[in-house]
């Protein structure tokens, strides 16, 4: 049956699975189009849009809505009042807690961890095995390395790149375009200017604002595997060359 509204239109269907391959409440929402894999669990209120797909055994808590395209993939679980952006793609085990927002074409990686209130802008790209503490910002097109920790109310700016086991305690901030080098450290409401770069291993104290810019060494271009935001090379000890990442590579 059509959910017909003088303010919406009719794109989102009840759902008619049968029970056996999928626990769909009553009161869920589900697009004809929609994919829901077997024991995936929808909640009341939830909505799922045209063309998204919940894997086996995902579960969509109450009055959370996955957007056209969005996917959420096998045992992941999306807490409660959450927005998964179209395109966006949930990969197999993450946790979303309650009220995250992720956006459009974002990537969360497998078996990520995702505090409440956080929120994931459009084209992020979240590797394996993060976690990201709640009310933390994740700007637009900013990549996050796997195994990287993201205390609470942690703002990472618009393409910034944190690189792989870096640590950002809670409160810090990460600006735009900045790079923060795998294995370092960033303390307490530290600052990591635009356009700098905190090398691998570095360790930036609490409270203190960080402003290093680091030259791009000479040498041999990157791979072309190499995601790229911009030149910067071993400096950091991020791996990144010339060719744009876009959200469409994910």
């Amino acid at each position: 049956m059509i959910a017909w509204s003088a303010r919406r239109s009719p794109v989102l269907w009840e759902n008619t699975l049968p029970a056996h391959t999928s626990k769909i409440n009553k009161t869920a929402t589900v697009h004809a189009s929609a994919h829901i894999g077997v024991l995936a669990t929808i909640h009341p209120g939830a909505m799922v849009g045209y063309r998204a797909t919940v894997g086996k055994g995902a579960r969509i808590s109450d009055r959370t809505v996955v957007q056209l395209h969005g996917v959420v993939r096998a045992h992941a679980v999306i807490g409660k009042n959450c927005v998964i952006g179209p395109h966006a793609d949930i990969h197999a085990e993450a946790v979303i807690e309650d009220h995250v927002v992720i956006g459009a074409q974002a990537r969360i990686g497998r078996g990520v961890f995702v505090g409440c209130h956080a929120k994931i802008d459009a084209y992020a790209h979240i590797e394996d095995g993060v976690r990201i503490g709640g009310r933390s910002q994740v700007g637009r097109g900013a990549m996050v390395e796997h195994g990287a920790v993201i205390g609470n109310r942690v703002v990472i700016g618009d393409r910034a790149v944190i690189g792989a086991g870096a640590k950002l305690a809670k409160r810090a901030s990460v600006a735009p375009r900045a790079v923060v080098g795998p294995n370092a450290t960033v303390g307490t409401n530290a600052r990591i200017r635009v356009g700098t770069m905190v090398p691998k291993g570095r360790r930036v104290a609490p409270n203190t604002s960080f402003s290093e810019k680091t030259p791009p060494p000479s040498g041999p271009t990157a791979t072309p595997s190499d995601r790229g935001f911009g030149s910067v090379r071993a400096a950091t000890g991020i791996q990144v060359g010339n060719r744009r990442w876009r959200g469409s590579e994910i």
